[in-house]
This record gives structure tokens, sequence and C-alpha cells, in this order.
């Protein structure tokens, strides 16, 4: 299960309820950061994210709007004496930035912070529990793309089969379920493929902001279960769009249409626009489900579907979560 809280949804000039570009996935108990525009560390104390299972940013360029809310929230961190290593991905550039700010303001960190430029694209990080992918991205700097994909390994164990071919239960069982194959005492070798079901496939999460939309990229969000995309114009101001590396509401949509995508979630407002009505109305002529994110946004990404919290609900439950455990 994947649950996106937006922190930020704005453009590069704030406005009230919109703050610049930040996203938080919670993948099992962690956090996984992308973007860090200003104010994102009030969002994340404010909306009740809490910082314990934060291990990874994931920083898309290095324009103000994507990256400067990062060092305030450093120094918050290291003020509430945050051991924990933190892991901060982005574009070349990226740890002559952080270096600088730190050495400029004047303040060490309680914990050690790991830069990592990524320089090609393909896989970047991977866990037990997920997959994170980057791509160039078309934009006037260094600009990445990212995909979360979830890890599946196996599909549903079936218990019976393993019982047919001899299998006893116990640790041979709990191997087979991790996907890995078995030796019996006979000297059979029984493969995860044999005693479990096709997996499923797996459930992903796309974040393309600061960029228009480039057919190149197709293919890498291709079949996602929720785009996140830069519309910041409408389709009335598409040369614009295009000259400066933005997307427009019906273009992105028409592209969303193309990749098979189940959900898009338009973002990157610009302050031009008090109300996103006119995107939203543009993205649904093309017949694309979407939605236009806000601040305080929770989607639920589940096997059975895609569904929406109120924020307050979802802190309540988080809170309660957090008291049982």
């Amino acid at each position: 299960m994947f649950t996106i809280i937006v922190l930020g949804s704005g453009g590069a000039i704030p406005q009230p309820g919109r703050y610049p570009s930040s996203i938080a996935v919670r993948v099992n108990g962690e956090i996984l950061l992308f973007d860090t525009g200003e104010g994102v560390q009030r969002r994340v104390l404010g909306f009740g994210l809490g910082i314990a299972g934060l291990r990874r940013v994931f920083i898309t360029h290095l324009h103000g709007d994507h990256v400067l809310g990062l060092f305030p929230f450093l120094q918050t961190m290291s003020m509430q004496k945050r051991t924990a290593p933190l892991e901060v991905y982005g574009p070349p550039g990226l740890s002559d930035l952080i270096a600088g700010v730190l050495r400029g303001a004047a303040f060490r960190l309680t914990f050690p912070i790991l830069t990592i430029e990524i320089y090609t694209e393909g896989l970047v990080f991977e866990s037990h529990r997920y997959r994170l992918y980057a791509k160039w991205l078309k934009h006037g700097v260094p600009t990445l793309g990212y995909k979360v994909e979830e890890r599946v390994v196996t599909g549903r164990f079936k218990p019976e089969e393993a019982r047919r071919l001899g299998v006893p239960e116990g640790p041979l069982w709990k191997q087979l379920k991790e996907g890995k194959s078995v030796r019996l005492p006979d000297g059979r070798v029984v493969r995860p493929e044999q005693v479990t079901e096709p997996p499923p496939k797996p459930l992903s999460i796309a974040y393309l902001v600061d960029t228009a939309v480039d057919e190149g990229n197709l293919d890498f969000v291709r079949g996602v279960d929720v785009l996140i995309h830069d519309t910041t114009f409408t389709s009335d101001l598409a040369d614009r769009a295009a000259a400066e590396g933005h997307g427009t509401a019906r273009g992105v949509a028409e592209f969303a249409q193309r990749a098979g995508v189940r959900l898009l979630v338009m973002t990157h407002l610009s302050s031009r626009y008090k109300d996103p009505l006119p995107h939203l109305q543009e993205a649904m002529s093309v017949g694309v489900n979407t939605v236009y994110a806000y601040d305080g946004m929770v989607i639920h990404l589940t096997r059975e579907g895609i569904s929406f919290t109120e924020l307050k609900k979802w802190r309540r439950s988080r809170q309660r979560q957090e008291a049982t455990s």
C-alpha cells in the first residue's frame, strides 16, 4: 500500500493554501519525500506526517521552488537531535549546493547526510518493499522524473501445493514465500513459482514536474497507477508552457490517456490562477480520470483501488495506530 500526501501543489510563487512543490509517499511506515519547496517542514509537521520514518529525499532539479525548503528542515531535524542518516538524491550540483548552504549557514548537523547525485537513468534505489527509478526530463536545467514501484516477489502462497510436493511447514515455507528456492531432504528442489500464484502487477507512482509533455516519457510512466504531473497552465498558454518547460492540462491529460494511467494528479498550479477549475474542465473533457492536487490531499493506493481521505481523518487514524503500536 502507498499513501500519497500532497505537501505543496503550487508553482514557483506561493499562494495562500498552495506551497511550492513537495510530495510525500508513505510505504509501510517509511516516508519518501519528493522535492522540498519553501515551507515543506511546516507542512510535514503541521500535517502530522512525522519525521521518524523519513530516510530518503528525492530532488527533481535545483530551482529554488523545489529545493530551498530542504535547509531549514535539516536544521529543525538537528535541533530535534536526529541521529538517523538521511539520504538525499538529485541531479548533478546537489552536493555542492547542500555543502555550500550548510557551510554558509554555520550550523552543524547532528546526523549524517549522504548526497547521491544521479547521472544515469534507471534504477537508483531498491529495498525489500519498493524500487525507485529516475528519468531525465526536458527543462531549462538538469531535471529528473521519478517512479516508485512496489516490489512484488511472489504471488499468493499455496500451502496445499507445498504439502503435495512434500515441503514441510516451517522455515522452508518462509523461504518460498520470500521468493527463494528450497532443497528438500531427498534432494529435490522446489521453486517459488511451483507453490505460489503468479505475482500481481506492482503498484506504482510517477512524479514528473517542471516538464512539458514529452513522448519520450511515455514508456517510463506507461501503466502506472498514479501519475503526478506538472500542469502549470491551461491550453490557451500552450506556447508559453512549451517554452518554459511546463505542461498544460489538456496536453497532460491526453498524454496520461495514451500512457494508460489509472489516475492523473495535476499539480504545480501557476499563481496566475486562483482556482484549478479550468484545468479540471480541460482534463476531464479528454476523458481521463483526474484530480487537481491541493495541499493536504491524501491518496491511498492499494491493490483494491484508489481512495481519498480527509487530512484530519488520516491524521487521527495515524495517531491511533501509533498509540497502540
